[in-house]
């Protein structure tokens, strides 16, 4: 079985690029924190895993996730081989992401934003995405917002 789950930082912004076929890939780095005991106190360092995302998963990482933001990621471990530019063979192992779970709160994203930016900038063609400012909001309405209670409920 491979499988792996982990809930780290990004390290930096997401870096989104197209393949020639036209699919999308983001490729990151997610910093995980791992305590570990001393005689003295417990302290924490972090490993760092390099991450590749495909197609919707690697756009919602693009669109809602910034440098710093928290995530849950569970997927699989692929090693691959190249040729460096020393000729040298190198193996490197990435987490191939198929399940994202954005982690940040309401607050922290709202505070990582510039105050009175805008997402979308209207241009005469209609509203051009901004990928430099992030959402402060997460993108599904929480079910208090339509009024729904227990007893509306079906089971």
């Amino acid at each position: 079985m491979n499988r792996i789950e982990l809930i780290g930082r990004l390290t930096k912004e997401i870096e989104l690029k197209r393949t020639q076929s036209g699919k999308t890939v983001a490729n990151f780095t997610l910093a995980v924190n791992r305590p570990f005991a001393r005689k003295d106190s417990e302290q924490q360092t972090a490993d760092f895993f390099r991450c590749q995302a495909w197609e919707r998963t690697a756009e919602i990482l693009d669109q809602f996730t910034r440098k710093g933001s928290q995530i849950g990621i569970s997927g699989r471990l692929q090693s691959r081989n190249y040729e460096n530019q020393q000729g040298q063979r190198t193996t490197i192992i990435e987490v191939i992401v198929e399940h994202l779970d954005l982690l940040d709160s309401q607050k922290e994203a709202a505070e990582s934003r510039v105050a009175g930016q805008s997402n979308y900038s209207q241009r005469s063609s209609g509203f051009q995405y901004d990928r430099n400012v992030r959402p402060s909001e997460n993108p599904y309405v929480p079910a208090e917002e339509y009024g729904i209670e227990a007893d509306d409920l079906p089971f």
